[in-house]
């Protein structure tokens, strides 16, 4: 996740996290040109080094050579899993279709790997891949807006079909209703924020998710701490 301090999606980023006490990092996941499973939120590099260039266009020694706004280089997957070390569990959000097989071939490799590994994604289609492939490996759906789904019985079947551990959500649109009817069905719940601050991190601790996505992880460690006195 990015900071003030540093650049999202970077070794520092990530071990940064790791200092501070959480529990597992957020990624996401595209693939480069030569097909490897690289780190990057964006489809294109506009954002992170000034250049409209798709991820996917370059190969990873062009998208490693890239300066980035802050500090890094761009990663890939295997830097990430080889650099974060056991047993800090490993988010990893599909931004592309064309990670799928690839890292299904990758999790099917490791036991140590699959057992700290949680797969998200948007795409219920993508889940169901991983479900039929891998499915010891923990999913967790995500979602736009929880209105996207409300009242439609068939795709909230659809959802618990993937089997998810956990859904995510805006932490604004989690309603003590709705968590209570997800952890009825054996789902975990998660939230994120948009919003980088300290309020928001806050926000979401207070809500009493089982899983806090946050760009301030020394700031939710310490909410804990005084909640669990």
């Amino acid at each position: 996740m990015p900071s003030r301090q540093v650049q999202e999606n970077t070794l520092l980023s990530f071990m940064s996290a790791v200092q501070t006490g959480a529990d597992g990092i957020e990624f996401d996941l595209r693939v480069s040109k030569d097909g490897e499973l690289v780190v990057g939120h964006d489809k294109d590099l506009s954002r992170i080094a000034g250049m409209p260039h798709a991820m996917n266009s370059l190969t990873v020694k062009e998208l490693k050579a890239l300066t980035l706004r802050g500090a890094g280089q761009i990663l890939t997957l295997n830097e990430v899993t080889e650099s974060v070390p056991f047993p800090v569990q490993l988010d990893m959000e599909i931004k592309d279709g064309m990670a799928v097989p690839l890292l299904i071939t990758k999790l099917k490799t490791s036991s140590q790997l699959r057992e700290r590994t949680i797969l998200s994604s948007f795409n219920l289609d993508v889940l169901e891949n991983f479900k039929t492939e891998i499915p010891d490996v923990r999913r967790l759906i995500l979602l736009h807006t929880w209105s996207a789904l409300r009242g439609s019985k068939e795709l909230w079947q659809k959802v618990l079909a993937v089997d998810p551990w956990a859904v995510g959500a805006r932490r604004g649109s989690l309603t003590k209703k709705r968590m209570e009817w997800l952890r009825k069905n054996n789902v975990l719940v998660a939230a994120y924020d948009k919003t980088n601050s300290n309020m928001a991190t806050k926000r979401i601790v207070n809500k009493g998710v089982d899983i806090a996505i946050t760009y301030r992880p020394a700031v939710a460690r310490r909410l804990l701490a005084t909640i669990v006195k």
